[in-house]
């Protein structure tokens, strides 16, 4: 069974039926064949309605209720819980879980998000400086040889990833390898099994895509470029993800290949034409 993931634009498009032959086409998809699933990102997105955009109850209550009937409640979720039923899937766990329960633990705790939400000002923030100082702007740098930029970046990459290590083995010794990777072991195949590896892995490229001004965001996007990064990381364990925001789009192909991740990326119009084929 291929398992599908759509980013939150994609989520609005079917609520608001604004392409009604995606919507079709998703609400007609056989459930043999494929299965929807939604992640912790899809519901920290839904929160961020209503704390940064004071949305109503009943608008979020909405959109739970459609992620589950489209997802039929199926998540995947970065560590085991002995609540419900779970299946691993390389670093995440496919899991049977209402999405109103996730948002009950991500509103709960969701004043947690601001080192994160913080963070990712600065980031943009360093990548527009380096613009204004270096005058080389994104018209350019959207279309450079980024593999190569990232492959430059990967000693540096390394060193995170080994401090980030040695942080976090201690308090999650049981989701992380015995050792620390070796540098040439910076691939899905090896990070994606450990769910905290490969997102630091994600974020870290994705940073660092930021600050090479390769399609970045801008400064009043703060919260949508967190977002993005989030949902690129939860779906690379799946086979294809759907986006209608070319900036992730891009963003999400270049560390894929550089990774060595198989997960189709698509837009809508081009889903449809997937599932009909």
């Amino acid at each position: 069974m291929k398992t599908l993931y759509f980013d939150h634009n994609v989520i609005i498009d079917i609520q608001s039926r604004r392409k009604p032959a995606v919507a079709e086409a998703i609400e007609n998809i056989n459930n043999n064949q494929y299965q929807i699933l939604f992640s912790p990102a899809h519901i920290e997105e839904i929160a961020a309605l209503k704390m940064h955009h004071g949305k109503g109850d009943e608008k979020i209550r909405a959109l739970v209720d459609l992620l589950a009937r489209i997802t039929n409640s199926r998540a995947l979720l970065p560590y085991k819980r002995q609540d419900t039923v779970q299946e691993k899937r390389s670093g995440v766990y496919v899991s049977n879980e209402h999405p109103k329960t996730t948002y009950s633990r991500v509103i709960t705790s969701y004043s947690n998000n601001r080192i994160a939400e913080d963070h990712q000002k600065e980031k943009i923030a360093s990548g527009e400086d380096f613009e204004r100082k270096t005058g080389v702007t994104s018209k350019e740098t959207n279309f450079i040889d980024i593999q190569r930029e990232i492959d430059t970046f990967k000693p540096r990459l390394h060193q995170i990833i080994i401090d980030n290590y040695l942080m976090l083995l201690p308090i999650y010794p049981e989701a992380l390898p015995t050792q620390a990777p070796a540098c040439n072991e910076i691939d899905f195949g090896h990070m994606g099994m450990f769910f905290h590896l490969h997102e630091m892995t994600v974020e870290k490229i994705f940073e660092f895509l930021e600050a090479r001004r390769y399609f970045p965001d801008k400064s009043t996007q703060f919260l949508s470029g967190l977002h993005d990064t989030t949902h690129a990381i939860y779906a690379a364990y799946c086979d294809v993800f759907v986006t209608n925001d070319n900036k992730l789009k891009y963003k999400a192909a270049a560390t894929y290949k550089w990774l060595g991740i198989n997960t189709l990326i698509m837009s809508p119009d081009e889903l449809v034409k997937y599932l009909a084929n």
